[in-house]
């Protein structure tokens, strides 16, 4: 089934994925999504698909950032703050 000619029950499920994924989607949404789920091949296919980038991504190790830039970034918030408390009354 392609994205246009995907039924409304196809569109809310989608939109709700990423709360089923992550255990806070409300039981009856859930069971009404997995019913969805257990007659809908497309449906299925999107929430593994959205399931491995999730996995890919938690297992992608995040770069430390440099001294350098932690430096700048630094320098920038003490530079707002001074900024900040200059305006204030």
């Amino acid at each position: 089934m392609s994205a246009e000619s995907r039924c409304p029950q196809c569109e809310s499920g989608a939109a709700t994925f990423s709360e089923l994924l992550e255990g806070t989607l409300p039981p009856p949404q859930r069971e009404e999504l997995e019913r969805h789920l257990a007659g809908c091949a497309d449906c299925r296919g999107l929430l593994e698909s959205l399931r491995e980038q999730i996995e890919t991504c938690r297992r992608t190790p995040r770069p430390e950032p440099s001294r350098d830039c932690v430096a700048r970034a630094v320098e920038a918030l003490q530079a707002e703050l001074v900024r900040r408390r200059r305006r204030a009354p």
